[in-house]
């Protein structure tokens, strides 16, 4: 048996194919973020025998830490807590030209968002506008997004994996390189195990990466291209008294292209976060603020909404999002033109839209592994060979 790995420069060696360990496969899935977690769910829910590999210490610990994300809780069959506290999302726009273009986009979609052509209707919905109310020209409302602590999220997420489905966690490994043999069939081949920095080799019928930002660089262990790159995002989190007035909705400035929500307060505090900005940083310093002026822009724009926060004390982070070449997610088999690998997936590319897009992504993720003829969605569109 022959190992791939960096230290072998990606040659491909080779032993006889055996077949699975069980009618319940082991499905090794690496990374822990809200797309390995759900991608886990899944896989569970189908029977799988899964086993989450994180290189981290505990799950949600890179992209999505302190990140806010939008999204809709009647989509979740367990009552997961996640500290949700907003309503709706607010596109606020501030002169007519704007107004505009955002009311046109609306008609040409199948959303029943509500169209607020006066800064009274928006001010009706979020009263803590009140005090910027000249800057306000109208405003489109959708009633169904809400808003959350992803890390609450994926804390609690993991305790159902864990409780009802069994699945295992391995914290503190990196998944460096592969086991790999060789199928009867010409260029096709199959993972039965990853291997570790720590030196140790972990087994496994499927392998999925779902690791974000790090898929590239580990796939060209497999030589093969997840063309998936982290785009590194600002976020700004200001930490209030838990009596004072915040966002009831989640605001979106579409001109400053910034978004600010607010979590659900408790005895002791309030938080709102704001998060916005694209800086293609590469792997280099990936959450770190490395360019802390782009934070203090952040939060000079949300006091411009929110005035009444601005004597309170601010953090500034950073998160790297995994965008992919067209902003559409990589799900499916791992093939390029030179080898085809029968039990190998990947999950990613989901950019700022991971928790948004992490369920549906999962779900038709183990849809395509239980070899169903039929997605429930077309699959064709995220498949990863359409960059080959």
């Amino acid at each position: 048996t022959y190992y791939i790995s960096r230290q072998n420069n990606n040659k491909i060696n080779t032993v006889s194919r055996k077949e699975p360990s069980s009618v319940f496969p082991t499905t090794l899935v690496v990374g822990t973020g809200v797309v390995g977690l759900t991608t886990a769910y899944y896989l569970a829910k189908n029977g799988h025998q899964v086993i989450c590999i994180e290189k981290r210490e505990d799950v949600a610990l890179e992209t999505r830490l302190l990140h806010l994300a939008y999204t809709d809780s009647n989509y979740f069959k367990h009552p997961i807590p996640f500290s949700s506290y907003t309503r709706g999302t607010l596109q606020l726009a501030t002169d007519r030209s704007l107004f505009d273009s955002l009311a046109k986009d609306l008609n040409q979609s199948d959303t029943k968002d509500q169209i607020f052509s006066t800064n009274d209707e928006v001010i009706r919905q979020e009263p803590v506008l009140e005090a910027v109310r000249d800057r306000i020209y109208g405003g489109i409302y959708n009633a169904m997004d809400t808003n959350g602590d992803i890390w609450e999220f994926c804390q609690n997420l993991k305790e159902i994996l864990v409780e009802k489905y069994q699945v295992k966690f391995i914290f503190n490994e990196e998944v460096k390189g592969f086991e790999v043999e060789e199928i009867e069939k010409q260029k096709q081949y199959r993972v039965t195990a990853v291997l570790t920095q720590n030196g140790n080799r972990i087994d496994g019928d499927n392998v999925v990466i779902a690791n974000g930002t790090y898929m590239t660089p580990l796939m060209k262990q497999l030589n093969v291209y997840i063309p998936v790159y982290p785009v590194k995002g600002y976020v700004v989190e200001i930490i209030t008294p838990p009596n004072i007035p915040l966002p009831l909705v989640n605001i979106c400035d579409e001109v400053k292209k910034i978004y600010i929500s607010a979590l659900a307060p408790n005895s002791e505090r309030g938080v709102v976060r704001v998060s916005g900005l694209a800086e293609f940083a590469g792997w280099k310093d990936i959450g770190v603020v490395s360019e802390p002026h782009r934070a203090e822009y952040l939060l000079k724009q949300t006091l411009s909404w929110l005035p009444h926060l601005s004597s309170y004390p601010t953090k500034f982070y950073s998160c790297s999002r995994p965008v992919s070449p067209d902003d559409v997610p990589i799900i499916g088999q791992v093939r390029s033109s030179a080898v085809v690998y029968e039990n190998v997936y990947v999950n990613g590319g989901h950019g700022s839209k991971g928790w948004t897009l992490a369920f549906g992504s999962s779900s038709l993720l183990a849809e395509i592994i239980q070899n169903k003829t039929q997605t429930s969605i077309e699959s064709t569109p995220y498949a990863p060979q359409r960059f080959a």
